[in-house]
């Protein structure tokens, strides 16, 4: 995500990036820091970008900012308009629907961008729908840790006796999958995963 902002930053005219999460945590703490990090690799790209606690500015007059997605506050993404306009959204899975309106209702330029990533931890909402019913509108990236040279195969044992192969946790943490309970349920699995790492 962070070369997606710089990318798009220092390539495009006129551009907005709005980026959100559940938690300003993700942004301050994580998104926003991994642009500072890597756009001070290199010193010509360095001298285009100002990196600040919740916003990036470009030489150009491009600006990507952060804002936490909270339905108490959903305009605080509303009313964004550029010749060209990404919206990323973090932890997608964790925001909740009246974000996701007032972002889709931004979305009514020729030239945008919509990008969504998450681990897969709820199985309604619009994450959810884009890698489902609304699967046609959406360009799909799925990736198992098992599989990844990332991930540490004695972190996937672990998890896999912690909670068990056919665990929601697994299924959903390890694997990357929707769960298969719906979180309408007695249990949604953010609680049950609380629970269970609680002493």
């Amino acid at each position: 995500l962070a070369w997606l902002i710089l990318w798009i930053g220092l390539t495009r005219k006129d551009a907005k990036i709005p980026t959100t999460a559940p938690v300003s945590a993700q942004l301050t703490n994580l998104l926003i820091p991994e642009v500072r990090k890597w756009s001070s690799k290199t010193k010509e790209i360095a001298e285009l970008v100002e990196v600040q606690t919740q916003d990036v500015k470009f030489f150009n007059g491009n600006h990507c900012f952060a804002r936490t997605a909270r339905k108490e506050n959903t305009e605080a993404l509303a009313g964004v308009h550029a010749s060209f306009v990404c919206y990323i959204a973090d932890e997608a899975s964790g925001i909740d629907q009246t974000v996701f309106d007032v972002i889709e209702g931004a979305l009514t330029g020729d030239n945008y961008i919509f990008v969504m990533t998450s681990n897969p931890t709820r199985n309604t909402g619009t994450f959810y729908d884009s890698h489902n019913k609304k699967r046609s509108h959406y360009q799909i990236l799925h990736f198992d840790s098992e599989k990844s040279t990332n991930v540490n195969s004695k972190w996937v044992k672990d998890m896999e006796e912690k909670y068990g192969r056919d665990s929601d946790v697994f299924n959903v943490r390890v694997k990357g999958n929707f769960p298969k309970q719906n979180s309408g349920g007695l249990f949604e699995l953010d609680k049950l995963e609380t629970s269970m790492t609680t002493e």
